[in-house]
């Protein structure tokens, strides 16, 4: 065998050694492959059923927090309208205690003016007729100045037992 030949075969050998690798290499993968996928299938299926449970909890778990901020919404909204509420009753409560108060002293003011007139009324008695008669008419006078008031605060009274309810 000459040189050449021998550069030949050598030639024929490295190609049949590079296109025998490259076989074996596309065989082994494919055949690898094949062995492996169903085992693969097998292990991930598992993996993709728990990321799938997942999701949906995900999804689930969104759906509460939309629901939960909703609500919280609800919430502040509803609040706001108590703290609105609860300002407009202070402000009622302190109206209607100014309004008793000055009741009060309308009263306090009628209680005098009956005591006095009841005094003069005794006074008349004692004096005679024609006094008490006038004393009588200063009274009636008076209960009719202050009927109203005393109208407005038997109501006021009412509304209190109310509320106190």
């Amino acid at each position: 065998m000459n040189d050449s030949d021998k550069e030949l075969v050598s030639a024929i050998k490295e190609a049949f050694r590079d296109s025998f690798k490259e076989s074996f290499k596309e065989a082994f993968q494919e055949s690898f492959k094949e062995a492996f996928k169903e085992s693969f299938k097998e292990a991930i299926a598992p993996l993709e059923a728990k990321i799938g449970n997942i999701e949906a909890d995900i999804r689930e778990l969104k759906k509460d927090v939309a629901v939960l901020k909703s609500d919280v919404a609800v919430l502040k909204s509803d609040v706001a309208v108590l703290k609105s509420d609860v300002a407009g009753l202070k402000s009622d409560m302190a109206e209607v205690k100014y309004r008793l108060e000055n009741v009060e002293e309308d009263i306090h003011i009628i209680r005098l003016d009956i005591e006095n007139n009841v005094k003069y009324g005794i006074q008349a008695l004692r004096d005679g007729d024609h006094l008490l008669i006038t004393n009588v008419e200063n009274i009636r006078k008076t209960l009719d100045d202050h009927g109203s008031t005393i109208i407005a605060l038997d109501t006021l009274h009412k509304i209190q037992a109310r509320q106190a309810k």
